[in-house]
């Protein structure tokens, strides 16, 4: 054999060693933040429940300044309803009733372990006051009291209605037509200010297993805490400890983020292109950082967070605002572009097939025709940020080497999938696939179409409990 021939074998067989090191430790270290961001989110809010639990409170409560706080299906005598700063301000309709279906997020409610109910508000007239629990078809009484006109502040005792947890909370309230109700609150208190014993999920060693087993458990004692596995206690109650859980840390990660797009925008108008791998590397860590730090210290706490979202959003923006060397881009590409990507679409949309095998005892998640066309949309923006923003630093990284500049972009597009591990595995085969591909066309739109396609297709096939319907952040995490 040659000497050039041999010494070009060794470097192919060199560089397909690193790359297969370098994404099995990458797919290792995905797992254990992963798990750890889900094991410290259950650690902190077992923690904010039972400090709730120990005052005598629960999170189940309603302050009806807010739309989200009900359910539009499911509830009546609306229509001259407004939600005001102090609550909900309703006109009774000619029949008098006002039913509200109380917004639950995707949780029941341990009806034996409330002890008390506490409801404050305002009538005109004479009222009639109902709570009912639903358990499939039924609908059993909890509460049922009358009060006069004027401003109240009650305190009910619950009826005894069986041990199984409700799967809505219906409020009803019977007034004369045209009266005005002003409701300010609503909220369930505990039997006992003990904490309910918490249960360690001790088969659970993918982030998805151990949503998947809370979300079990909580079907059946919804007010029972899940703790992770052993070997993720310790770190996920220093990660709860030590990492800050004020509401400052959302506002602080966006201040951040906007300075970098302050930044990035400073250095296009001076025209100051990354030149460096360095340069570059730091660039990606101010965008892809922040990210991961919120989900570590176990945000968002209990439900989405706007300022949260946003920083996560300019984070993402300065990305593209930083200046980089960028190849000459084409968007719709020439026919061999077209027939590499399909190729490629074709072979891993088989090798994702096994995945339709898995059981799935969950629910499956919503299908709705509106993602067949808000999808594309969405995957030829992430084109752009994988191709644009994250692929060329990739290839200033990696000093030029192709193939293992295509993995580094494929790894740092998975990291904008975390905490959802099996997302982030299939975004990283996918990031590096199509980053080689757009190495080697520069074709935008055949990329982005694969990425359509792939992603409509997981979603189709994946269990409900593996991708949690493809979210991401905290809405993996919540499950909303």
């Amino acid at each position: 054999m040659p000497v050039a021939r041999h010494d070009g074998l060794n470097a192919r067989l060199t560089t397909a060693l690193r790359f297969t090191a370098l994404a099995l430790l990458a797919a290792l270290a995905f797992l254990i933040v992963c798990q750890l961001a889900v094991a410290t989110w259950l650690a902190r809010e077992n923690t904010w429940r039972e400090a709730l639990w120990a005052r005598g409170e629960t999170h189940w409560r309603w302050d009806f300044s807010q739309a989200s706080n009900i359910v539009g299906k499911g509830s009546s005598g609306l229509a001259n309803a407004s939600f005001k700063q102090d609550g909900l301000h309703a006109i009774a309709p000619e029949d008098g009733a006002i039913g509200l279906s109380l917004a639950l997020r995707g949780e029941r409610i341990d009806v034996p372990a409330i002890g008390q109910v506490t409801l404050t508000l305002e009538t005109s007239g004479a009222a009639r006051v109902v709570l009912l629990v639903q358990r499939g078809a039924t609908q059993p009484v909890w509460v049922e009291t009358r009060i006069e006109a004027g401003s109240h502040e009650l305190e009910l005792t619950p009826a005894p209605t069986g041990d199984a947890p409700t799967e809505s909370l219906q409020l009803q309230i019977y007034t004369t037509a045209g009266g005005r109700v002003v409701l300010h609150r609503l909220a369930l208190h505990p039997v006992s200010h003990a904490p309910p014993k918490t249960i360690e999920a001790t088969d659970a060693p993918t982030p998805e297993r151990l949503l998947a087993f809370r979300d079990h458990v909580r079907l059946q004692s919804p007010s029972a805490p899940v703790i992770a596995p052993a070997p993720w206690q310790w770190p996920a109650q220093t990660l709860a400890r030590g990492l800050p859980s004020a509401s400052w840390l959302p506002w602080f990660s966006l201040v951040a983020a906007l300075i970098a797009v302050a930044f990035a925008l400073h250095r296009r108008l001076h025209a100051a292109e990354a030149s460096s791998p360095r340069r570059a590397m730091l660039e990606l860590c101010v965008a892809l950082l922040p990210c991961a730090v919120l989900l570590l210290a176990g945000w968002p706490a209990r439900e989405a967070n706007f300022v949260a979202m946003l920083a996560f959003v300019c984070a993402g923006v300065s990305l593209f605002l930083w200046p980089v060397p960028q190849p000459t881009w084409r968007w719709f590409g020439n026919a061999i572009a077209w027939r590499d990507a399909m190729l490629a679409t074709i072979l891993i949309a088989l090798l994702l097939t096994p995945l339709s095998w898995l059981p799935d005892a969950a629910a499956t998640p919503s299908r709705s025709p509106e993602r067949f066309w808000r999808y594309p949309l969405w995957a030829l923006l992430q084109q752009a940020m994988l191709l644009i923003a994250i692929a060329p630093r990739c290839l200033l990284i990696a000093r030029s080497h192709a193939p293992i500049a295509a993995l580094l972009a494929g790894l740092a597009f998975a990291l904008l999938h975390l905490p959802n591990f099996a997302l982030m595995l299939a975004t990283a085969a996918g990031g590096t696939l199509w980053a080689m591909l757009g190495f080697r066309h520069r074709a935008l739109l055949p990329l982005a179409t694969s990425h359509a396609i792939l992603g409509l297709w997981l979603t189709h096939i994946a269990p409900a409990w593996l991708l949690r319907s493809a979210e991401v952040g905290g809405r993996f995490l919540m499950g909303e």
